[in-house]
Parts: structure tokens; sequence; C-alpha cells
């Protein structure tokens, strides 16, 4: 058999064989390109993370006061809305015993 019905009667394994190297190669570099970005966004996020949450025990402590001192005005808030709404029932009540009497 002549070279040329070989190439001509089966596969050119040699040209499938470089098209997957440079397919393989390609995709390689692709996998690559996309676990550096990868990392870098990881990167991102843990310094946004660190960003978020404080580390500082002290911060920390002043965001808890201030939460605390939050609620408390809250508390307080109600306390005079309440006081408000006595002092006018006992100025409704006083007027009513004083036209009793």
């Amino acid at each position: 058999m002549s070279p040329g019905l070989e190439s001509s009667a089966g596969p050119d394994y040699k040209a499938l064989y470089e098209a997957e190297k440079s397919e393989t190669t390609q995709l390689r570099t692709s996998i690559s390109a996309k676990q550096k970005q990868l990392d870098e966004i990881r990167l991102q996020l843990e310094d946004t993370r660190k960003a978020h949450h404080p580390a500082d025990p002290d911060q920390r402590k002043a965001e808890r006061q201030i939460s605390d001192r939050e609620e408390e005005m809250k508390v307080l808030e109600a306390l005079r809305a309440e006081s408000e709404k006595l002092k006018a029932e006992h100025r409704a009540l006083t007027r009513v015993v004083s036209h009793l009497m």
C-alpha cells in the first residue's frame, strides 16, 4: 500500500492528536486564568469580611454599648408616651371630680 492510501483510508491520528493537544493546552490556560481570578475574588471576600467584622474587642464593646443605649432610648420614649397619657387621664379625672363637687 502506498502512504497516500493509508492516510485517506483511515483517520489522520497525528492531526487528531495535535488538535486535542492544542485544545487541552487552551483549556489548561483557561483553567489557570479562572483559578487565578477565583483566588483574587477569595482574597477580596476575605478583606471585605474583615472590614465588616471588626476584630478589635474595644470596638465591639463600643458597638454593644451603642446598641444598649438605643434600646434604652426606645424604652424611655415608650415610658414618656405612657406618662403623657396618664397625665392627660389625671387631668380629665380631676375635671370630672371638680364638677361633681
